[in-house]
């Protein structure tokens, strides 16, 4: 695979998914690691190896993009990522978002219940001791009031 194809590639898996401006930027950056990979002596197909699949490389960034806090505009279908022009937006913005893949979101889930649960079950063992003492004594206390 050359370059090019590895750009194109690249491109058209960010196409539709983050802004223009995302899209720009990053062909931009690899292309100008490409060349400055083989301006130190690295060959073509060395470079792109190491870079991977271009399309795994453009699920990275469109994942990153996901986690970065953005602004709601009202036109949401012409604006998915981050963009600091003033003169591409005009409508004033309305809130801001985090945005948070499924999987990491039931992983948090899963990790602050556990985290419940533990403080419960510290709190339980805590006051253990006593419990079983309180109950001790009710049982005590029931026991000779029957028989007295």
């Amino acid at each position: 695979m050359r370059s090019e194809e590895f750009l194109l590639s690249f491109r058209e898996a960010l196409a539709g998914e983050v802004s223009d401006t995302t899209i720009q930027e990053n062909v931009l950056f690899y292309q100008q690691y490409i060349q400055k990979q083989m301006k130190q002596g690295y060959s073509e197909e060395e470079v792109l190896t190491s870079l991977g699949n271009p399309r795994l490389l453009a699920k990275t960034i469109i994942e990153r993009e996901k986690f970065t806090v953005t602004e709601n505009y009202e036109d949401k279908d012409s604006y998915r990522g981050r963009n600091t022009s003033h003169e591409e937006h005009t409508t004033a913005p309305t809130g801001k978002t985090f945005h948070i893949p499924g999987w990491l979101g039931g992983i948090l889930c899963v990790l602050v219940m556990a985290l419940f649960i533990g403080l419960a079950f510290c709190v339980i063992s805590y006051l253990a001791p006593f419990l079983l003492v309180v109950a001790m004594v009710v049982c005590v206390y029931r026991l000779v009031k029957r028989y007295w």
